[in-house]
């Protein structure tokens, strides 16, 4: 897709997958990531994924390399992102899920421009999961109401973390 060479993960390597130019086991994932321009996170939660990418494979990863996690926050140490990120060790980062979840409001990632969190409704949802579409709702209709009364918006992604050029 879009032109670019695109590895993926899995148990059994042995069977070509559509779309995937290479397969590698999650073993054989961190010699990956430095020559990663775009790092997804789609993984299943298990023992292997927990904590899988923490700060020692993220500081492997290069400078202009984005890291999209929409598979199960445990998957990203958001402490040792957070830290990564602060120090132009990635050029950015998208969560939709993260650990905990939901991530504390005094966490650094809502502070860092180059990291856009979405409310972990990246998947298909609406039709299968009631709460989650309740919360979207809410978030929705309070924002409504705050852009009716002039109140401040809930969940807003800074235009500035648009603006980032990579290191």
């Amino acid at each position: 897709g879009f032109d670019c060479t695109v590895t993926g993960v899995c148990r059994e390597t042995s069977r070509p997958r559509p779309g995937f130019d290479r397969l590698v086991t999650l073993d054989a994932a961190a010699a990956e990531l430095p020559g990663a321009d775009v790092v997804v996170g789609a993984l299943p939660n298990n023992d292997a994924t927990a904590g899988w990418l923490d700060a020692r494979r993220l500081r492997t990863m290069r400078p202009g390399a984005v890291l999209v996690n929409v598979g199960r926050g445990n998957f990203v140490d958001c402490d040792a992102l957070a830290g990564v990120l602060a120090a132009g060790g990635i050029r950015g980062a998208a969560l939709d899920v993260t650990s905990p979840e939901p991530l504390p409001a005094d966490h650094p990632l809502w502070a860092e421009p180059r990291c856009v969190i979405t409310p972990h409704v990246s998947g298909g949802s609406f039709g299968r999961h009631r709460q989650t579409e309740d919360n979207i709702c809410a978030i929705c209709c309070d924002n409504l109401r705050a852009l009716r009364t002039g109140a401040a918006l809930r969940n807003l992604v800074p235009a500035s973390a648009f603006d980032v050029a990579p290191r």
